[in-house]
């Protein structure tokens, strides 16, 4: 019986020491909430954090782990969250059970983890249980947003969606809907664009989901002077509404496994670094997608191009020709094309399957350019009214030529 007890003990620490080892804690710097319900140690079933949440008692707190003691609390007039074991990868999430009568949302104490009018990033592993009912208003489900409603991260009418103030401009979405009882990787970023922090992001605002980037945009957030208007408020988890007195609106009728708040805006590698993670201890599937740049029509025989493209899971892209006998890949610089031949250049970019087995093969994507000959490529026309020049005068000009012929008549006249 002993030795059984000790198989049992080494199987049981082996499972422990794998799921431990499965990632590293996510980068915090700038973080100022983090959320985890894989650790049992910061449930709790009163508001004062002091009892730790068993089965049947809620969960009416939840620790901060950012070190900056910005716990989550049931919000006034809400019912107690509660625990769902073995949700996912093996692991506890928190279940809020939200309907049209009822919410079961958390709140933090403090307005400290957006600063006002600040670049932010939120993160959230989440699933929804029922897409069209039990949230009480336009199926909405608000998974991490201000208590202000400003700044939102919610699944509206089932798909994924965020806002950073409350005008058009400001709003990202996913155009399909997401399955029910799915768990799932979200990331909105709101980067102001007088942020010089990261001077090579391309785009401020985005929206990924499962690794892959479904929307982005540049507004913003109607500010002037690259301000954003958004004011500093509690967070909410599970549900927002239009103050903070407790009228709580858009309740999560759903689960939330992790969720993450940084008062700064991730950069691109930063947000695949902590998809990463996400993925790897919740074993979740992420997507791979490849955004690649159609070159510009050329002259055949000139110097080979540079292509562009990059994969949403950072895997370096490479090229391949489809049509070798116009263009090719450069043997001694893959990511450049020589042009060869008059036609038409296909190039296909493809981003091979993760060594880790995060990320599958990307769908590949062929972008395609013409090769013209010198005497077929367009060109500017002349300009047909050339600035006038400053003759001391308010005519036409002469002609440069007509203009010297007379100043050396001139001077030999002056000779003689």
């Amino acid at each position: 019986m002993l030795k059984v007890k000790s198989k049992l003990s080494v199987a049981i620490g082996i499972i422990l020491i794998s799921q431990a080892a499965v990632a590293a804690d996510p980068d915090k710097k700038g973080m100022t909430l983090w959320l985890d319900a894989s650790d049992s140690a910061t449930l709790y079933s009163d508001k004062v954090c002091t009892t730790q949440t068993t089965i049947g008692s809620g969960v009416r707190c939840w620790k901060d782990k950012s070190g900056k003691n910005n716990h989550v609390k049931l919000a006034k007039n809400a019912t107690a969250a509660s625990l769902k074991l073995k949700a996912q990868n093996n692991f506890t999430t928190v279940h809020f059970s939200g309907s049209a009568t009822s919410n079961t949302a958390l709140i933090t104490d403090k307005a400290t983890q957006i600063t006002a009018n600040s670049s932010y990033t939120k993160v959230v592993i989440f699933s929804i249980d029922n897409q069209d009912g039990g949230t009480g208003t336009k199926g909405r489900h608000n998974l991490i947003s201000s208590a202000s409603s400003q700044t939102s991260f919610w699944a509206n009418n089932g798909v994924l969606s965020s806002k950073h103030n409350g005008t058009a401009g400001d709003y990202l979405s996913d155009t399909k809907k997401l399955k029910e009882k799915e768990y799932h990787i979200g990331i909105t970023r709101f980067s102001k664009p007088d942020d010089k922090k990261h001077p090579n992001m391309a785009i401020h605002n985005i929206l990924n989901l499962n690794g892959m980037r479904i929307d982005s945009n540049d507004d913003d957030d109607g500010g002037k002077n690259g301000k954003a208007h958004h004011k500093s408020s509690r967070t909410s988890i599970g549900g927002a509404g239009t103050d903070e007195k407790g009228n709580l609106y858009f309740p999560l009728n759903g689960n939330i496994a992790e969720a993450i708040v940084y008062d700064r805006a991730l950069s691109n590698a930063e947000i695949t670094a902590t998809e990463k993670y996400l993925a790897k201890k919740w074993n979740i599937s992420l997507g791979q997608s490849i955004a690649f740049d159609k070159p510009k029509n050329q002259v055949v025989k000139n110097p080979a191009i540079q292509l562009h493209a990059i994969s949403s899971s950072g895997i370096k892209v490479s090229f391949t020709s489809k049509t070798k006998g116009i263009c090719n890949i450069s043997k001694k610089s893959p990511e450049f094309v020589t042009l060869d031949a008059i036609g038409t250049c296909k190039i296909e970019a493809n981003a091979a399957k993760s060594n880790d087995a995060l990320y599958p093969k990307a769908s590949p994507v062929i972008q395609s350019f013409e090769i013209k000959s010198v005497k077929d490529t367009t060109t500017e026309a002349p300009n047909q009214n050339p600035p006038k020049e400053n003759n001391g005068g308010g005519g036409s000009p002469l002609p440069l030529g007509l203009t010297l012929l007379g100043l050396i008549s001139l001077l030999r006249r002056k000779i003689r």
